[in-house]
């Protein structure tokens, strides 16, 4: 028998660029699941209001399937999101990630987009 369990963990809204027309939010959100073995998934989506009508305009999932300090913060003040990944390395079994990606986005106005990744191995 499996099970699935989502959470919504926050809301931050976010400003507009001058040349969109409406208002963002981001939704972020914790899925865990499991079955014969299980999994925890990170979930952002960029929410857009205009003329009267929510949509969902980008979203980002990212596996969290170990235990760093901190998985994802954002700065609103800055524009800028951070998300910590579980990667698996070369040889990893399902239970033993060795690996974590570390990636920064930046708001744009509209959407969020990639400005850098960088992996590390995690300490044994």
């Amino acid at each position: 028998m499996g099970f699935e369990i989502a959470t919504l963990d926050s809301v931050r809204r976010f400003p507009s660029a001058a040349h969109s027309h409406g208002e963002f939010s981001v939704a972020f959100y914790t899925d865990t699941y499991g079955g014969g073995s299980s999994n925890t998934v990170g979930i952002a989506q960029v929410f857009a209001l205009a003329g009267g009508h929510l949509k969902i305009v980008q979203q980002m999932t990212w596996d969290e399937h170990f235990s760093p300090p901190g998985k994802w913060y954002v700065r609103v003040s800055h524009g800028m999101l951070t998300i910590r990944s579980a990667r698996y390395l070369d040889g990893d079994a399902h239970c033993c990630i060795s690996g974590m990606d570390t990636v920064t986005l930046a708001w744009s106005g509209s959407r969020f987009a990639q400005t850098r990744m960088i992996t590390e191995r995690l300490k044994p």
